[in-house]
């Protein structure tokens, strides 16, 4: 008899085992239930670190341009931001020096988290830089930026041992508002750069005049333009720490020649506790 009652019992077990080993009981919270504890947990950490590098193609140019930057958040709402030209020199920041580049820090750009966003209190840039703004690069800001957008979400089969990878696409319309609000914050950067706002009154004029020149055609470029943007996000199944968060954003538009052509952004960061 205790044969009999024995069996089903372990049957049983060995069946929940399987099942528990496929997933069905062990993974209850949706895709985005997931990013939405991420993103909670993320902001009531006081301090992190993240490395990234960031890539732009114009395809009317042939060209791609490569950068690395560097964050630090501490006491919660302080981010400063540093990016880095690529060259054969040694970098000082260990979060570059552990993924083996080098170069030199062109850009060093503060920020503040208010009001549930990012404010830019500072920057100051090296004559020679060309590279995004890091307001743009900022992956705090990605992230608590999209969080609010329409998308879809969808968990990645691909994850690696104790972690999981969320694909996250923007809707068409969402992502080209994104972009937009994000260029048109750069624009305004510029007004605030010490070059403007110490310019002498005749010299602030021309460049209030390209300034002026600037904005319109960006609007004329976003006005046609479509874009798409696909950000994957690896998460720490145990802790919710994002562990790595990659997107590529692609612009297809009318350039001041007229004719159609894709801007890319592919952009990688590690995050680090």
């Amino acid at each position: 008899m205790m044969k009999k009652m024995v069996l089903p019992a372990l049957l049983l077990l060995g069946l929940c085992g399987g099942l528990t080993g496929c997933g069905m009981f062990q993974d209850s919270k949706s895709p985005e239930e997931w990013f939405s504890q991420t993103i909670t947990g993320l902001a009531g950490i006081d301090s992190f670190s993240f490395s990234g590098l960031a890539s732009v193609r114009a395809q009317d140019q042939g060209q791609v341009q490569n950068f690395a930057y560097t964050g630090r958040l501490t006491g919660h709402d302080q981010l400063t931001m540093e990016s880095v030209i690529p060259t054969g020199e040694a970098v000082q920041t260990t979060g570059l020096q552990a993924r083996g580049i080098t170069g030199k820090t062109v850009k060093v750009t503060n920020f503040r988290r208010q009001d549930g966003g990012w404010v830019r209190l500072s920057s100051e840039a090296n004559p020679e830089d060309n590279s995004p703004s890091l307001t743009r690069l900022n992956p705090l800001q990605q992230l608590d930026g999209i969080h609010g957008l329409p998308k879809s979400i969808k968990v990645e089969s691909s994850a690696g041992r104790g972690t999981k990878v969320l694909r996250i696409e923007l809707e068409g319309s969402s992502a080209k508002d994104f972009l937009a609000k994000q260029l048109e914050s750069e624009m305004e950067g510029l007004r605030k750069q010490p070059g403007y706002t110490h310019a002498q009154s005749g010299q602030k004029q021309k460049l209030q005049t390209l300034w002026n020149q600037g904005d319109k055609q960006l609007r004329q470029m976003l006005n046609d333009a479509q874009v798409s943007t696909v950000y994957h996000l690896t998460i720490n199944r145990k802790s919710g720490f994002p562990v790595r968060l990659t997107s590529e954003s692609a612009i297809d538009y009318i350039n001041l020649d007229g004719a159609q052509t894709r801007e890319t952004m592919v952009n990688d960061v590690s995050f680090q506790p």
